[in-house]
């Protein structure tokens, strides 16, 4: 049977590092607290011999996800927010003289590294034992977005489906993100949005330099991974002329990452809940 281990991690759409890790095992699935609305939820589940197959789960995913409109004091354009009038991924707006100071200035800053055509990195260190060898271990990938707080301290962004993006002035400050083209449009089961489908992570190599030359013995973990580039983009709502004052950027989401992989487990196949009964204590 095949048996998924899943771990999440809460990354900030606009935080200061440029990533962080996401570690996961049978013995350590602990990553960090992951805060949901209506307070700490608590979970139980059962696994068959788990031990023998020892999954390491280590991901490094950005957490920055920045851009800008490119706006206009010209209140009556009543165009909509095209490509050319977004600066992405992770530019951010520093105001270093504010208007009430005279004549304004600001700056457009670029926070982190991305590729030329503005990727950003998934970096997949996860390795099981298979019979007494360790190997890499693919891994797939989903993001969620929540609308966490209120509008206010959203500075009055709203994260919404794809399908709520047009030029309508109720769309103003309305915003979808997207992942190597795999749009957060899904409802989650706990609330906010989710990629339209898993992005893939492929397996590292741990035979880099020499057979078992990438695996560290301590952590079993690669340690080299492997990368996978991914593109960010993101469609913006409303009409050009609403965007008529300079914002600094400030934190507008969060994005909780899913962290997924399969292993095929050669123990035979038992029952599972919840197509079959939970298990209940019957007392003779």
């Amino acid at each position: 049977m095949k048996k998924r281990f899943m771990t999440a991690l809460l990354t900030g759409a606009m935080a200061a590092s440029m990533v962080m890790p996401a570690m996961a095992a049978p013995g350590d699935l602990g990553v960090g607290a992951v805060p949901v609305s209506d307070g700490t939820e608590v979970w139980a589940g059962i696994v068959i011999d788990e031990a023998n197959m020892d999954a390491k789960i280590k991901v490094e995913v950005p957490t920055l996800f920045a851009f800008v409109v490119k706006g206009t004091t010209d209140a009556a354009n009543t165009a909509g927010i095209a490509d050319g009038d977004l600066y992405l991924p992770n530019v951010k707006v520093h105001v270093t003289t504010p208007s009430s100071e005279g004549n304004a200035v600001y700056e457009l800053q670029t926070v982190s590294d991305v590729t030329e055509a503005g990727e950003l990195p998934f970096t997949n260190y996860s390795t099981y034992n298979d019979s007494g060898i360790r190997k890499g271990l693919p891994v797939t990938i989903n993001g969620n977005i929540k609308n966490e707080g209120n509008a206010a301290s959203r500075k009055f962004w709203t994260h919404t489906a794809s399908s709520g993006i047009s030029n309508a002035e109720t769309d103003f400050k309305h915003y979808n993100v997207s992942l190597a083209g795999k749009k957060f449009d899904t409802p989650a089961s706990n609330g906010g949005l989710q990629m339209t489908d898993v992005l893939p992570l492929a397996a590292p190599d741990l035979n880099l330099g020499g057979t078992g030359a990438n695996l560290d013995t301590v952590t079993k973990y690669a340690t080299i991974g492997e990368t996978t580039y991914a593109k960010f983009d993101v469609s913006v709502g409303g009409q050009k002329g609403q965007y008529k004052q300079v914002e600094e950027s400030a934190k507008i989401g969060t994005i909780v990452w899913t962290i997924g992989a399969e292993i095929e487990d050669a123990s035979g196949n038992v029952d599972t809940a919840p197509n079959e009964d939970y298990l209940e204590d019957v007392q003779p």
